[in-house]
């Protein structure tokens, strides 16, 4: 994005937005190559030596292959649509991090065109499982990847026309969210909508399958708008987050031992700890994130004794959303207490943003300050 509007001052260090890509290539691209080793070299082996076995489809015997063209008939190949790659029409929509395959086909007359298939991977697992005939013991779990079955059944998505090759590919897009909170009336909405919106945002990275060929590659990097620096040819599979399907897998002589943490009986109810004892002198930090947890009663628990002071950080932000959710009414009442709480929600109700942090902060100022029932020392707040 700077790159692209110009960025005028350069940074600490002095490299400009094209430096610091050009540079991140570098630097990602060996993490790349180990990636790709650690797969190709470690999981994989690994996987087969303990009975999980991933094919090519030209690995497979006729009624393996039968069997999963049978499948992709029935189940895949109604949700499929192939869109044309050529000047007629607009280049098609690329969601962001999807599997896609890149298609030549040849027609009658002999020329060469384009398409792209999209892989449902959203609909059906990454995974295809079928029977393999080989395993005579049967325990063994065997699987080809989705884009390999779709690939390997595209006549049927382009009859009267002779496949040529495809190509795996994906693309990034740009999923910062970008929120004013001066603008945004409602924060959960202004999240909501930059949520939505990543789908749609800019493209950022274009990963191809490593036997694409240079002028399909540059075909969709210019349709894309995007610069060569920005490619990454890797051999497939892309897109491992899909693998945690094989999680799912009933083989607990595969997992870690799950871990249960959970609290000691002594220390479950916080509150009556810090009531109980009688604390020197002590500096006392709140550090939540958002409000769960966080009571006027725990915070009278260390200032009851003399000397101690109490450092309170709070998120605005979950605390504005909290207030006007039902959901979470306990947690504000434990924060700013019942009446409070009430009073509170009534005075936001048709604040600006500016006059809603003012007030929130002057409410949760006053319940601190607050002398809880039989304290004797004197308490102050100070806002920053």
């Amino acid at each position: 994005r700077q790159l692209n509007k110009g960025a005028l001052e350069p940074p600490p260090d002095g490299m400009t937005p094209l430096e610091q890509l050009l540079t991140l290539r570098e630097e990602l691209k060996p993490l790349l190559d180990e990636h790709l080793k650690c797969w190709q070299d470690e999981i994989l082996p690994q996987l087969k030596k303990n009975g999980i076995h991933i094919h090519r489809m030209d690995e497979l015997t006729m009624d393996e292959r039968g069997q999963l063209r049978e499948h992709f008939e029935k189940v895949i190949f109604p949700t499929l649509t192939p869109l044309a790659l050529d000047l007629v029409h607009p280049f098609p929509f690329i969601s962001n991090l999807s599997i896609n395959l890149a298609v030549v086909v040849r027609d009658t007359n002999g020329h060469e065109k384009y398409a792209r298939v999209k892989v449902p991977n959203g609909l059906f697992p990454r995974l295809v499982e079928f029977d393999d005939d080989t395993d005579k013991s049967g325990k063994g779990d065997h699987f080809v990847f989705l884009e390999d079955l779709v690939a390997s059944n595209l006549d049927l998505l382009f009859p009267g026309m002779k496949v040529e090759e495809s190509y795996v590919f994906r693309i990034t897009r740009d999923a910062d969210i970008e929120i004013e909170l001066d603008e945004a009336e409602d924060l959960l909405t202004a999240v909501e909508e930059g949520v939505e919106s990543r789908r749609v945002g800019a493209p950022t990275r274009l990963e191809v399958d490593g036997t694409m060929p240079v002028h399909l590659r540059d075909l969709f990097a210019s349709k894309l708008g995007l610069p060569p620096y920005l490619v990454y040819q890797t051999p497939p599979p892309l897109g491992f987050v899909d693998l945690w399907q094989l999680w799912c897998l009933p083989r607990q002589d595969l997992k870690d031992i799950p871990f249960l943490p959970f609290v000691p009986p002594a220390l479950q109810n916080e509150k009556k700890i810090f009531s109980s004892i009688k604390l020197v002198p002590t500096l006392f930090f709140v550090d939540p994130w958002g409000y769960k947890g966080l009571s006027l009663q725990l915070v009278n628990a260390v200032l009851k004794d003399w000397g101690c002071d109490c450092i309170f950080f709070f998120n605005y932000n979950r605390i504005n959303m909290g207030l006007t959710n039902p959901m979470v009414q306990e947690h504000m009442v434990a924060l700013f207490g019942e009446k409070r709480e009430q009073v509170l929600r009534e005075k936001l109700a048709g604040l600006s943003p500016e006059d809603r942090e003012s007030c929130i902060v002057e409410e949760l100022c006053a319940a601190l300050g607050a002398k809880p029932v039989g304290a004797r020392q004197e308490r102050y707040v100070l806002p920053f």
